[in-house]
């Protein structure tokens, strides 16, 4: 263990902290402002492997960082079931900051309701959403687990007469307001409702408003409430045309779901002889009424090459979190200024790999605009005379005044604030701005990437660049030199920072002082948190995981050192996996989060962030809004009580710590009813981390109690994943993670 003012050397933590910082066995001199360690998850955890094991379903944190919501695939901290029965993503737990530690709190249901899937959860206000076994038919219903632990049923997934069929009915996309009033959906067409004309393709998408529903509203109609009246009969999906993670495809208050309509000889009803042509996106508004996105521009596209596009798919890419402005890419001309490209095998869903002269457009649709304007190509002035060939958007920011994308065309003539250019044919970084400052909208170059780079714009990768809500700061990661400071030969990847207000472009991953060359001392990769590696999330996703709202704070982990006690490029298994350093990035200085170790002990685990880090332990997680709270995985001993090495989250906090404290006995039984002094919001069942105290039982109330109905589920989902393998209370137990719902 270390004791305060044990490292000398790159000492960072101020000279006068809070007493209960530096009298805690959390508090490092090197680490920065003040911060000390805290262990979120508890001491005793059965053997658990807690939240990365899965790399699709990262943790939710509380944008104050009291309250972190993650998944873990043993049961611990008195789970109220954990049977085995369904091969899921694990089990959800809550881990809330007290006055004394962090308590934590099983979410899960009763064993005696039935089969149960974790499916979506949100810190604020603390929801939960699970799909569990029901009468009549034994089909899945969803349900919201409330604050206090009581369960309401929201609806069923399939209709009770399918019978049973679990969360496989979910087919990629399940999306939820936060408050959990708000469900959309993509189900397989096999499972659709008697209701549902849709004949043939993957998918239909539905929707549920409110509590207590019977069945579910279709969501790709274009007549009014419940309509039947679907555009394309062959398939619908929410979002986009395939199965990964979509922005703002439902709004934050749930009143607007964007969807795609996909190909088909007519729609049903009163489209019955309307056909569809290619990939088509719509706006579903308060369940009442449909608003084309991706077709010509009414005011906007007269000339007769406009008028005259051939019909090409759309994708539908991201919107704003009030839903009052989507942006789409596609290869059809829809504007005037657009480009039209005329090979007739590309298509919007790739536009990667677009081929043709022109290749993708950018589009923004926005509701604000006057009637039959409503559409703005993002990517119009091309001056190479190539067309705009758009590869891909790395970031929209929520409010959606910006959006970062790469092109290969030249649109924007002016240099960087390095000097540099944009090149014909070149992955080419703009950023679009239309906002009170621009509000006829503004491309500008902010740097040419490495083709090496390109999973960071391919939507099928899911996106890693953050942004804050108000677009000003993008950070991500380059394997190319993008700054005069950017040196290593090896082609690592860095991380920089762009400022748009100020057009600056900044590596952050850099020495401190100057130390290790600056940071080119290395040859491992650095990563950041993605901003799209969270879909179990309800709610709209958060776009800047990695950083502080502000810009100011921005967190990243890598191999190499950029700071005395840092480990550089150390392997730590025989595949030669490199072990990881956790850093912060704050006003030029870049300082050590985690404590300079990596041990790994013999598990299956993944940290979904380092690529040449499958086998670290030292995983970063993710901040809160102001950057005060700094959460990561790791199997080193930080505090006093955590006396194995087992992996755990621990939140490096400004001014946090906890100071020792005598060993409280574990409670049984009745002793354990009542709840922990000073928690930041109701919680059912809660062991304390630090002090081990025990657990907090409390009941569980359905508002429609359901039978226990035992049935086979088959995994949902395309990617398969490799069992994870556990033993708890002398059984083995295999589990695998639900789909790549990304």
């Amino acid at each position: 263990m270390f004791s305060p003012g044990a490292w000398a050397a790159g000492d960072v933590n101020e000279a006068s902290c809070p007493a209960v910082t530096e009298a805690s066995s959390g508090f490092r001199s090197y680490l920065p402002d003040c911060r000390a360690y805290e262990q979120v998850t508890p001491v005793a955890k059965n053997g658990a492997s807690v939240d990365s094991v899965f790399a699709a379903a990262a943790p939710d944190i509380a944008s104050d960082g009291s309250r972190v919501m993650y998944l873990s695939i043993q049961c611990f901290a008195e789970a109220a079931s954990c049977t085995g029965e369904r091969q899921g993503e694990g089990e959800p737990y809550a881990s809330a900051r007290t006055s004394g530690g962090w308590a934590t709190t099983a979410l899960a249901p009763p064993a005696a309701l039935g089969a149960n899937t974790a499916e979506l959860y949100g810190t604020e206000p603390g929801l939960a959403m699970f799909s569990i076994a029901s009468p009549p038919g034994g089909q899945d219903d969803l349900f919201a687990r409330q604050p206090d632990g009581s369960l309401q049923d929201i609806g069923p997934l399939t209709s009770p007469a399918l019978g049973p069929h679990g969360p496989v009915a979910v087919a990629g996309e399940l999306m939820a307001t936060a408050d959990l009033t708000h469900v959309a959906w993509n189900t397989l067409v096999e499972l659709k409702w008697p209701f549902d004309p849709t004949i043939s393709g993957g998918n239909t998408a539905y929707e549920y408003v409110g509590l207590g529903n019977s069945q579910p509203v279709l969501v790709g109609v274009s007549g009014g409430p419940g309509s039947t009246d679907l555009i394309s009969k062959c398939s619908t999906r929410v979002g986009h045309s395939s199965s990964v993670g979509t922005q703002g495809a439902l709004s934050a208050d749930g009143s607007t779901v964007f969807f795609t309509a996909a190909p088909c000889e007519s729609g049903a009803g009163v489209n019955s002889s309307t056909p569809v042509p290619a990939n088509t996106v719509y706006a579903r508004i308060d369940a009442s009424r449909t608003v084309l996105i991706s077709g010509r521009s009414p005011a906007g596209c007269t000339t007769p090459a406009c008028q005259g596009s051939q019909a090409r798919n759309a994708f539908f890419v991201a919107a704003s979190e009030d839903g009052s402005k989507a942006f789409f890419t596609s290869p059809q001309q829809l504007t005037d200024g657009a480009g039209e490209d005329p090979v007739a095998q590309d298509g919007g869903e790739s536009c990667y790999i677009t081929t043709g002269a022109n290749g993708c457009n950018l589009y923004l649709y926005d509701f604000a605009n006057p009637a039959g304007h409503e559409l703005v190509d993002v990517s119009a002035g091309d001056t190479s005379g190539g067309g705009p060939r758009v590869q891909g958007e790395m970031a929209v920011s929520p409010d959606g005044s910006h959006v970062y994308f790469v092109a290969q065309g030249v649109l924007a003539g002016a240099p960087n604030g390095v000097g540099q250019t944009a090149q014909n044919g070149a992955d080419n970084l703009y950023m679009y701005e239309r906002d009170a400052a621009h509000p006829a909208g503004q491309t500008t170059f902010v740097a040419t990437l490495s083709p090496s780079d390109s999973q960071e714009w391919q939507a099928e990768q899911g996106l890693r660049a953050n942004v804050t809500p108000e677009g000003r700061f993008l950070v991500f990661t380059s394997h190319g030199r993008l700054t005069t400071d950017a040196a290593n030969a090896s082609g690592a990847a860095q991380v920089y920072r762009y400022d748009a207000q100020t057009g600056q472009l900044l590596r952050l991953s850099l020495g401190s002082n100057g130390f290790n060359e600056n940071g080119d001392g290395g040859a491992g990769d650095a990563t950041i948190v993605f901003a799209r590696n969270f879909t179990s999330r309800l709610g709209p996703m958060r776009t800047d995981p990695t950083m502080s709202d502000d810009g100011s704070y921005v967190f990243f982990q890598s191999p190499i050192a950029l700071t005395p006690n840092a480990l550089n490029d150390v392997a730590i298994d025989s595949e030669g996996d490199l072990a990881q350093n956790l850093y912060e990035w704050h006003d030029g200085q870049v300082s050590l989060i985690s404590d300079g170790h990596d041990r790994s002990p013999d598990r299956t685990f993944s940290c979904p962030l380092a690529s040449g880090a499958a086998s670290s332990s030292v995983c970063l997680l993710g901040a809160d809004r102001s950057g005060s709270n700094v959460f990561f995985t790791t199997s080193d001993s930080l505090v006093a009580q955590d006396t194995d090495t087992e992996l755990d989250i621990y939140d490096a906090r400004v001014g946090g710590g906890f100071p020792e404290a005598s060993p409280v006995s574990v409670c049984q039984g009745e002793a354990c009813q009542g709840a922990p002094g000073a928690q930041p919001g109701p919680v059912s069942a809660a062991t304390v981390a630090f002090a081990g105290s025990g657990n907090l039982v409390a009941p569980v109330v359905v508002a429609h109690p359901k039978a226990v109905v035992k049935k086979h589920i088959r995994r949902r989902g395309r990617r398969r994943r490799r069992p994870v393998r556990r033993r708890a209370h002398g059984a083995v137990n295999t589990v695998s993670r639900k789909g790549a719902r990304r």
